[in-house]
């Protein structure tokens, strides 16, 4: 994760508007590809019906997500949008990141069941 971690401390380090824009647009790419990872880790770990919604409860989530980070922009129109559309999208990914590995995590302490 040095790319990220790259990528995170140049947040707001005097960059350009336009860079400032590529630069959240390049952590949504990264945090949505840890998104996808730990979704992954935790579908592994349910069994089929513990997928199935797992798997539409994702699918509503993303949906929303992108509402959600859409309504949070106050300058419409203007490279100023692009950079609150991405900081709104990064917020909320990072939580549902947080909140699938706390899942994962209470799944991963449960006793194996055979």
């Amino acid at each position: 994760m040095a790319f990220k971690t790259e990528l995170e401390s140049k947040k707001g380090a005097g960059l350009a508007q336009q860079q400032l824009n590529e630069l959240t647009a390049r952590l949504s790419e990264v945090y949505d590809a840890e998104l996808f990872i730990v979704y992954m880790q935790l579908f592994a770990k349910l069994g089929p019906e513990g997928r199935r919604q797992l798997f539409a409860e994702q699918q509503q989530w993303l949906r929303k997500r992108a509402a959600q980070a859409d309504a949070q922009v106050q300058s419409k129109g203007g490279s100023l949008a692009t950079l609150e559309y991405n900081g709104a999208f990064n917020e909320l990914t990072n939580k549902r990141i947080a909140e699938l590995r706390q899942r994962l995590k209470v799944r991963s302490e449960e006793p194996q069941r055979k």
